[in-house]
């Protein structure tokens, strides 16, 4: 049997407690996007966010893309994601 790998909703579930971590943002995250890697070594997964809002604008919607791996549920890295 092959090995145990943590499932898109788990990876999900760690990449925003990780980003809420990191950052201490309390504000509500949208999941956009899930994609499991060709050697399903790592989920990829795209949360959105708003930046906060000051006097003037309105705050600006902000994409990142976590990389959780598959065997451990730990996210190994978090960059901005352009769209």
């Amino acid at each position: 049997m092959g090995e145990e790998k943590i499932t898109a909703k788990d990876a999900a579930k760690a990449a925003a407690a990780y980003f809420r971590d990191i950052t201490d943002y309390q504000g509500p995250l949208n999941l956009e996007e899930v994609e499991l890697t060709p050697d399903e070594k790592y989920w990829l997964i795209t949360l959105a966010y708003e930046e906060p809002k000051d006097f003037s604008f309105m705050g600006a919607k902000k994409y990142k893309l976590l990389e959780v791996d598959t065997s451990t549920g730990e996210v190994v890295s978090m960059k901005i994601r352009a769209v």
